[in-house]
């Protein structure tokens, strides 16, 4: 018979709440689902948590958002004196930034969770509040030209949705593509379809 340390069992457990809180979201885990996953009884599974809520709490940085965000604002922050037409034909731009890809791909399973599969968890509205802050990122690099657009045009809506369907394709490629490179590419093309976007309605 196979014998097991206390603390890779404990891995196995994190590992596999991690994939299955990804994939399926926090709601719809049950914990049998992660002992068999991980391959271990669910009484095992209850000598090291006594809920499924200390699971995610011990596997899903409390601060997670704000991590997201300070990274974002560090990239931001070093371009907003920048040519913009230079940021946006650059890899300046936060989202093909390689430290930013690097950390997404290392955090795939936390993004995923976090952002999109968060339903029963304090990050239901996490998404809601990363497009809030990419649009006051988009004031900080753009002021006059979003001014200009709001005032002349109204559509705060439109450039709100344009940020939404932005995080979800991200979302998107990290829940379907785990290979860096690839990553990088389709987050390139994103990256062009979308400055494309809103430079367009910027003129």
């Amino acid at each position: 018979m196979v014998q097991y340390k206390k603390d890779e069992i404990k891995d196995r457990i994190d590992g596999a709440a991690l994939k299955i809180f990804a994939e399926k979201g926090y709601r719809d885990t049950k914990i049998s689902e992660i002992g068999e996953w991980a391959g271990v009884s669910i009484g095992n599974i209850y000598r090291y948590y006594k809920s499924k809520d200390e699971i995610f709490d011990a596997n899903v940085p409390g601060n997670f958002l704000e991590i997201v965000k300070k990274l974002l604002w560090s990239k931001i922050s070093a371009i907003k004196e920048t040519d913009a037409k230079f940021v946006e034909q650059s890899e300046s731009f936060w989202l093909v930034n390689h430290e930013v890809i690097q950390f997404m791909v290392d955090h795939r399973e936390h993004m995923l969770i976090v952002f999109h599969k968060n339903t029963g968890t304090k990050y239901e509205n996490a998404k809601r509040e990363l497009v809030e802050f990419l649009l006051h990122a988009l004031q900080v690099i753009h002021p006059i030209q979003y001014g200009q657009f709001l005032a002349e045009n109204k559509q705060e809506l439109v450039i709100r949705l344009i940020y939404e369907n932005l995080i979800h394709m991200t979302l998107c490629i990290l829940r379907d593509t785990k290979n860096i490179e690839e990553v990088r590419q389709h987050l390139k093309s994103i990256h062009s379809y979308h400055m494309f976007g809103i430079i367009s309605l910027f003129r």
